[in-house]
């Protein structure tokens, strides 16, 4: 007993690579992060933790919270790239909860963790740290990498009670269960779909303690109390004047309005029959390949090794099998019964636009956690091999080994760095700065989309940039709520509120709704329209004069444009990263240059139509500014550029 608890006292802290595993992953997610604000939520959720908003629905409550003493005390200019570091942090600390897990596993399961065991562990949550979907949301602010952290403390808070099963106290530990998973409801809900893992894992492990009411009262009152977290929305809509918050939770009503999502179709989004797409090929297909683009892919710069991660998720899974069958049983239920509800819950349509990888997030963390045993288990396993075995084979295929998963950190930095090196992307914020310069003061400015639409928000509520400017979203229009929000924010706006706005799926509700504004200005306010907006114009596009990002509503149809004025709007503005082939192009930041190309076309056909001279300087500088070669603006546009000064 003394020789091994002297043992025990030699083993080197696990503290030590909880440090080494935590300040690895920052160091690269601060190397990498956002400098500012970019496409989706990132902006929205950057302005909401800075004004203390109530984002769309579902929201993330303790984003904001957590948010905004960092946004405050960070300058204006920098209050974005201050909370994407915050994001770092976050998503370092659930990677050391993946290694945390992983080590504790190892322990039930009587391994070793000395050196070696800890050295692969750390390995292998550094390769989940630095794989695709987890390092994309680990260096912007949003609340897809604050559900991993979620993740990681309620899968160590289920061994803990798998530990304890027996013992008359253990329905203690489905009190912290029930508290973590009624917190996550206020960070994005996605840990919910553990649910029914939970329960499987306690059938396997101790089936008694399903008929233990102690079980089912502590777990409830727990995610009862924190379930009420949400109630702090009430005084958020109330006493703050974010022009985020259109979104009203002044009432216990409206409350419940906003969290049961009604305003996106009601019922807790809960329909899952009919399914909206093929099961396998898309459904299935879309966790599929973010599972393949995080763990098990060949075509990058690493080649095969791409594939090592999921080779140790399944070694991994394979030996806790083979040290204890019915914890290794309980494991694999944990997965797939994960796996199942996500794609039972999200039932994403077909040829959706956009993938629902950010929401599969909990699920690489639960495979990682697999990946940090399997890569323990091959170093431990290795330098057995290479002290033990006088074979030379043998010690060929340990060293392999150890060399394979000493590597997947690597591969995964070689094989993502590029996509995933966000430190010169300005795009959003670049695209946000050009739109709202242009416009004529005091102007009602209609954006259709969320990316044309929360990085003005963000420039004008946080960096005080055009505040004069009154930005009106026609998608969200049709809801009266919003309209009555915008009104009670600015009165003079010309925005009808006291009958019935157009239902959604009208033909013509943009046209009456734009009528009905036009009317009410009575020539007050420029009316401007963003360029992303065109397609919404319905009888108004006669009215519209080009004049730079923006269209201007005219009082006669096809009034020319002052093309001298558009040119000078159009090449005054950044560009940055668009020339530069360091920078990758996300697929968002593609899409919304095309707005650009669009007005540049405009302006080259006025060019090609009066002055070639003008048109080819243009022309050149155009392609200077946005090379055709690094995206494509859409079918044929190459073609229509190389003409248009011919």
């Amino acid at each position: 007993e003394t020789f091994q608890r002297d043992q025990e006292m030699r083993k080197p802290s696990s503290a030590w690579g909880c440090v080494l595993v935590a300040l690895t992953s920052l160091g690269v997610y601060w190397r990498t992060a956002y400098p500012v604000i970019t496409w989706w939520d990132s902006a929205s959720y950057s302005l909401a933790a800075k004004t203390m908003a109530v984002v769309g629905p579902p929201g993330s409550l303790i984003l904001t919270l957590v948010g905004w003493p960092i946004a405050q005390i960070a300058p204006d200019t920098e209050v974005a790239y201050g909370l994407n570091l915050f994001a770092g942090v976050l998503a370092s600390l659930a990677i050391v909860l993946v290694y945390a897990v992983s080590l504790r596993i190892l322990t039930m399961l009587g391994s070793d963790t000395g050196l070696a065991p800890q050295l692969g562990a750390g390995v292998g949550a550094l390769a989940l740290a630095f794989s695709l979907t987890t390092w994309d949301y680990a260096v912007q602010f949003t609340p897809y990498i604050l559900t991993t952290v979620c993740t990681g403390l309620i899968v160590w808070r289920m061994l803990c009670w798998w530990e304890a099963a027996d013992r008359p106290d253990a329905w203690k530990h489905f009190a912290a269960l029930g508290l973590l998973i009624g917190l996550d409801f206020s960070v994005h809900r996605t840990n919910a779909l553990l649910v029914l893992s939970v329960l499987a894992w306690v059938l396997v492990r101790n089936a008694k303690a399903v008929r233990d009411w102690r079980v089912w009262a502590a777990g409830a009152s727990t995610m009862l109390a924190a379930l009420l977290l949400q109630l702090l929305l009430i005084p958020i809509a109330r006493y703050t004047h974010s022009p985020l918050n259109w979104n009203d939770t002044s009432s216990l009503q409206m409350l419940w309005s906003f969290i049961s999502l009604d305003r996106l179709g009601g019922g807790f989004l809960v329909d899952v029959w009919p399914r909206n797409a093929p099961f396998w090929s898309a459904q299935v297909g879309d966790v599929w390949r973010t599972f393949a683009q995080n763990f098990f892919h060949w075509n990058g710069a690493s080649g095969i090794l791409g594939v090592g991660a999921a080779l140790m998720g399944v070694t991994g899974i394979v030996a806790m099998w083979r040290r204890d069958k019915r914890f290794g049983a309980a494991f694999v239920l944990l997965l797939v019964l994960h796996a199942a509800m996500t794609v039972w819950y999200f039932n994403i349509p077909e040829s959706y636009f956009r993938s629902l990888n950010r929401h599969y997030l909990p699920l690489c963390i639960t495979f990682g956690i697999a990946v940090a045993v399997g890569a323990s288990t091959v170093v431990s396993g290795g330098i057995d091999v290479l002290r033990a075995s006088a074979s030379m084979p043998r010690r060929a295929i340990g060293a392999a080994g150890i060399l394979v998963v000493l590597l997947l950190p690597a591969t995964q930095l070689m094989d993502n760095w590029r996509a995933r090196d966000a430190s010169a992307r300005h795009f959003a914020a670049d695209y946000a700065r050009n739109a709202l310069s242009e416009l004529p003061p005091s102007a009602i400015y209609f954006t259709v989309g969320d990316n044309d639409t929360f990085p003005i928000l963000y420039l004008q509520a946080v960096e005080g940039i055009r505040r004069d400017v009154q930005l009106v979203n026609l998608s969200l229009l049709v809801d009266p709520a919003y309209a009555q929000r915008l009104v009670h924010m600015d009165s003079t706006l010309p925005i009808p509120t006291t009958r019935t706005l157009r239902d959604a799926a009208k033909p013509d509700w943009t046209d009456s709704t734009l009528a009905d504004v036009v009317r009410l200005n009575a020539n007050r306010r420029p009316i401007t329209f963003a360029i992303t907006a065109r397609g919404n114009l319905g009888a108004f596009t006669p009215f519209a004069r080009l004049e730079g990002l923006y269209y201007r509503a005219m009082q006669k149809s096809n009034v020319p444009f002052p093309v001298d004025s558009l040119r000078a709007n159009l090449f005054r503005h950044e560009y940055r990263g668009f020339s530069d082939v360091s920078t990758v192009l996300d697929d968002a930041s593609q899409r919304m240059a095309s707005a650009y190309y669009s007005a540049f076309d405009v302006l080259l056909t006025a060019d090609s139509a009066a002055r070639s001279a003008m048109c080819r300087r243009d022309r050149a500088e155009i392609v200077r500014l946005l090379p055709p070669d690094r995206f494509n603006p859409g079918p044929g546009w190459r073609e229509n550029l190389e003409k248009k000064c011919s």
